[in-house]
This record gives C-alpha cells, structure tokens and sequence, in this order.
C-alpha cells in the first residue's frame, strides 16, 4: 500500500464585498432589506436565551444582506491583450519563433529579435496612449474637481493604492506613542 502525502494550500475563501455605498442610497433597497431581517427574525421561541437569540438575528442579517445588498463591481484594469496591432504582433513573434526552432540562422534569429521589439513597442505606444487620455480626462474637469481627479490619475498612473489615514507609523504601541505627533504633550 502506498501513501502519497499532498502539501497543498487550501484554496483561500472568496470574500464578497458588498457595495454599502448603493445599499445606503437606495431606499427601496433598505426597506427590502429591513423586510427580510423582520421576517427571517420572528420571535418564534418564547423560552430562547439571549445568546441564542442573538445568533438568529446575526444569522437573519446576514442572510438579508446576501439577498439584498449589491456586490462591488470589479475595477478592471485595462488590457492589450485583444487589441488589433498586439494581436498582429503577437503573430508575427509565433512565426518567427517558429522559422527559427525549424532553421536555426542568423537571420531567422534577427527576425525574431525584431518582432519582440515591436512586440514592446507596441505595448509601449499603447500605454502611453493611455496615459495621454487619462491626462486629458483631468484636464478637461471643471476646476473645483481638477485637483483631486488629478491625484486619481497619478495613482492610477503610478499603480499606488489608497493610503491609510490616521494611522501612526510604528511597529509596535509604544513605537507608535513615540512616533506621535503629540508625544511631547503626554509630559
């Protein structure tokens, strides 16, 4: 008999974002929610102790919130993959790969080395493509909102993600205490 052990990561859990921001403007969706909680949390059980209790309203909520509140849509990143010209020269790279693996030349190798480059340059010429319209995007924002449009672009740009405010930088509390802005007035 033979044993064969699998050392493999379970799969992590999908977590839903719900979007609270839909949920809290819509008031259909809020009254169809309150109905849900009220009639999956009847008191049914007059001898129930409150912890019990307790976990069927927990549980009721949770159930209304999966039927009711919207999931968060996924942002997704724009991508050449599909775009005509990449598309092209993707072809040609396979064909040049292809003339070079059947005949191994010198010339074969150049044609490779060169539909590579315009591979690149291609996505190249893309993303500055985009680039320039996101530019253009906030630039064309009424003044009042250009400011912060244009730090949208920047971190979209740049790949940066929100930062986390109000947090004190420290690895830990009493790092933390220290690194304060009002450290000195503590005495």
């Amino acid at each position: 008999m033979r044993v064969r052990l699998s050392l493999r990561v379970p799969k992590p859990i999908h977590k839903v974002r719900y979007d609270w921001k839909l949920f809290s403007a819509s008031d259909e969706l809020q009254k169809q929610y309150t109905v849900e909680v009220k009639n999956r949390f009847e008191v049914l059980e007059i001898e129930e102790d409150a912890n019990e209790r307790y976990q069927r309203f927990v549980e009721a909520n949770r159930q209304a919130m999966e039927s009711c509140v919207p999931e968060k849509e996924k942002k997704k990143c724009k991508s050449f993959l599909g775009h005509p010209e990449i598309v092209r020269a993707r072809e040609m790279v396979e064909t040049a790969s292809k003339s070079v693996n059947a005949t191994s030349d010198f010339k074969a190798t150049q044609n490779l080395k060169e539909a590579k480059t315009l591979l690149y340059n291609t996505y190249d010429q893309l993303k500055e493509q985009e680039i320039k319209e996101k530019i253009h995007r906030a630039e064309n924002l009424p003044d009042d909102s250009r400011y912060g449009e244009a730090w949208v672009v920047i971190n979209e740009i740049t790949g940066r993600k929100k930062t986390i405010e109000g947090q004190v930088a420290g690895a830990s509390p009493k790092e933390r205490v220290k690194t304060w802005h009002l450290y000195d007035a503590l005495g």
